[in-house]
């Protein structure tokens, strides 16, 4: 298959993924299929390796927003009532399911994180990053950081 971007082939590859995404920072993927661009090095991903990857990246989001501070999430009555909506539109809110307002659920109720409440009020997004960007420079695009080549006590094979 040839690359859009520079008319490379592809390479059908296997191992280890180093990913950045600009909510979750740096992370890795194991164990995986993907196709790399031999010139300028762009990845493909099959099925079910963005399923793997959106998985992981999921997983590692929770984690993160189990370590905010619980005195900052608020309920989702108080949540409506920031939004100056009913506690069903809340529920109901196409970008409130898919993520843009950060939540947790705990003992089988939705709470919502404040300050992300209040910049979904702001700009329509309520996502920011949720790691220390004071630690690693990191760069809005979320595309891949490093190859598996890049990190030698991983296993990559490329044919």
């Amino acid at each position: 298959m040839r690359c859009l971007k520079c008319g490379g082939e592809y390479q059908r590859c296997h191992g280890t993924l180093g990913l950045r995404d600009k909510f979750v920072g740096e992370y890795e993927v194991h164990d995986v299929d993907y196709l790399k661009c031999e010139k300028c090095e762009r990845y493909l991903f099959p099925e079910k390796t963005a399923r793997e990857i959106e998985r992981k990246r999921e997983q590692i989001k929770k984690q993160l927003i189990g370590r905010l501070p619980v005195a900052e999430f608020i309920t989702a009555s108080d949540a409506a009532k920031i939004l100056g909506i009913s506690r069903q539109a809340l529920h109901k809110h196409r970008r409130i399911r898919r993520g843009f307002i950060y939540s947790i659920k705990i003992g089988g109720r939705t709470l919502y994180y404040l300050d992300s409440v209040l910049k979904f009020r702001e700009s329509g997004d309520g996502r920011f990053p949720l790691f220390d960007q004071s630690s690693k420079e990191q760069s809005s695009d979320p595309a891949p950081v490093k190859s598996a080549q890049d990190m030698p006590k991983y296993k990559v094979q490329c044919q």
